[in-house]
């Protein structure tokens, strides 16, 4: 793509005068031309959204992989395990996703751009490539059971602590739930009840419609 574009007569002719922005640093730099700046710049633009898009896709599928690999979060069942266990299980979780935002970065380097190298944009520039903000966000926000173990954690902690000594806390961190940490409010659930809420007012809205339209008749 990239080679048939630059070799094409109306390419050369349309970029006469432009500078080659591939020189080595320590070169001397010729003034860019404005238009050739304006086209670089537009180019930087496609190629931001070109990877930014490339990152939401990957990061959504390694997420929902990684979620349909799992057992659904369950807190009675956490409270069985002793609170050193779940914390290095949310550990290994977090380092799990620490190693494939590495591995995704360096794959999404190997990704070729198709408008690489025109009017002197050059692709492995940009900082998005290395940053994998776009691919961080989705992968740690599409995976439900982090989330939920994270909440969990920490009224686990504080209900382990709140109400007793240092030694005493600490103790139980080999130990069961000292109390059922059903209070959490897990993402499930709360997704759940601001639907039954939205359908309640639903209903509600329904009933006193009908209710006045009755009393006009």
């Amino acid at each position: 793509m990239q080679s048939f574009i630059t070799n094409t007569k109306w390419y050369k002719n349309f970029t006469k005068g432009f500078i080659d922005t591939s020189s080595p640093p320590n070169s001397h730099k010729k003034k860019m031309p404005l238009k050739q700046d304006i086209l670089i710049r537009g180019n930087k633009i496609i190629d931001i959204g070109y990877v930014t898009t490339i990152y939401f896709i990957f990061g959504a599928i390694v997420a929902n992989t990684l979620t349909n690999l799992q057992t659904k979060f369950n807190s009675e069942e956490e409270d069985k395990k002793t609170l050193i266990h779940c914390s290095l299980s949310l550990i290994f979780m977090v380092w799990v996703n620490g190693v494939l935002i590495y591995i995704a970065r360096n794959l999404i380097e190997l990704i070729p751009y198709p408008f690489d190298n025109i009017f002197g944009f050059q692709h492995n520039k940009i900082k998005e490539i290395g940053k994998a903000t776009a691919f961080t966000f989705v992968l740690l926000y599409f995976q439900p059971n982090l989330i939920n173990k994270m909440r969990y954690l920490v009224i686990r902690w504080e209900n382990t602590f709140s109400g007793r000594s240092l030694i005493e806390g600490i103790k139980l961190l080999s130990k069961p739930a000292p109390v059922p940490t059903n209070s959490v409010t897990l993402l499930d659930n709360q997704n759940s009840k601001n639907t039954n809420n939205s359908n309640n007012k639903v209903a509600n809205n329904k009933q006193v419609n009908s209710n006045q339209t009755i009393n006009k008749q």
